[in-house]
This record gives C-alpha cells, sequence and structure tokens, in this order.
C-alpha cells in the first residue's frame, strides 16, 4: 500500500504548541513544539525549537508592542517515540530527569546537541529544558527555557495524546 504523496503547503503546516517568556530585560526565551506523524516512509517524531528574545516589549500610547525573539538563529532538535515517553515520564514526575541526568545525545552532520531536561524547584517548582550544541565548525551554543507547571502540564498533555500518530500515523 502506497502512501500519496501531499502537496508541499499542506505538508509543512503542522499544528504547533508554543511558551514565550519575553521580559523587560530582553533576556526572555520562547519555545514551539510541533509534531510530525509517522508515515509509511518515515518514523514520527516531535520537533522542538527555542530562539532568544530580539526585543523587548514595550507600551507605546498606541497599545503593547510584544517582545520578539529571534527564529533565524533557534536551536532546532527531533525527539524519537522513545525520547518523547522518557520527557513525558518526567512531566508526570516519576523521573527527576530524563535517561537519569544524561540527557539525550544527537550527533549530525551538521554538528551534535546534548539536550537536558529535568525537574527543578528553586527559586520556583519548574521543569527545565536544555540544549547545548557544538557545530562541525567548532561553534558552541547553549539555550534553554524554563517550563512552568501549567506549561508543563499543557506539554505533557499534548506529547501524550499526539503519542498513537506519533508512533503509527
Amino acid at each position: 500500500m502506497e502512501e500519496k504523496k501531499k502537496p508541499a503547503k499542506e505538508r509543512a503546516i503542522l499544528p504547533t504548541f508554543s511558551i514565550y517568556h519575553g521580559n523587560p530585560e530582553n533576556t526572555g526565551t520562547a519555545m514551539t513544539v510541533r509534531m510530525q506523524p509517522a508515515t509509511l516512509r518515515q518514523g514520527g517524531f516531535v520537533q522542538f525549537e527555542i530562539a532568544n528574545q530580539a526585543t523587548a516589549g514595550v507600551q507605546t500610547e498606541e497599545g503593547r508592542v510584544y517582545p520578539t525573539f529571534d527564529w533565524d538563529k533557534r536551536v532546532a532538535f527531533r525527539l524519537n517515540p522513545v525520547e518523547v515517553a522518557e520527557m513525558v515520564r518526567c512531566l508526570r514526575g516519576m523521573t527527576e530527569s530524563v535517561r537519569d541526568g544524561a540527557g539525550y545525545i544527537h550527533k549530525g552532520q551538521k554538528g551534535s546537541a546534548k539536550i537536558l531536561f529535568a525537574h527543578a524547584v528553586e527559586p520556583r517548582p519548574h521543569f527545565n529544558l536544555k540544549a547545548y550544541t557544538l557545530k562541525a565548525d567548532g561553534a558552541e551554543r547553549t539555550i534553554g527555557i524554563d517550563v512552568y507547571p501549567a506549561e508543563a502540564m499543557a506539554l505533557e498533555m499534548a506529547l501524550s495524546c499526539s503519542f498513537g500518530r506519533l508512533c503509527f500515523g
């Protein structure tokens, strides 16, 4: 049974779960999460993208101008179904971190990345997602985002509810 190829525009549009943490100091971050269902040709994955804040929001006479984020310099990585399940276990409180704090190591042609996800309690309860990247040219980068309890619950529900499509399309 062969799968019909969808038009490029239809393939490119995926529902997105987003978290934005902008602040007046211009040190915030944002994260988007997209699920790519499995197909006959490819296994499913969840893609995470994290970007640093580019501009601070301001209040003007015309209204509020919201902060912007530098998506051109984002760090992106994909998690397979087993890695997603480990993240869900952490979000549900079954573990304090993924892979006992070792995280995920991803290696590719463009470089490598270490992705850490853990529960934290200071200064207030939250989860922390961090990505350390090393490009093939030697450039290093670290980026992370704190995921607060309501956001963590929403992320856990989104990942859990999408698991069937993630594995079987």
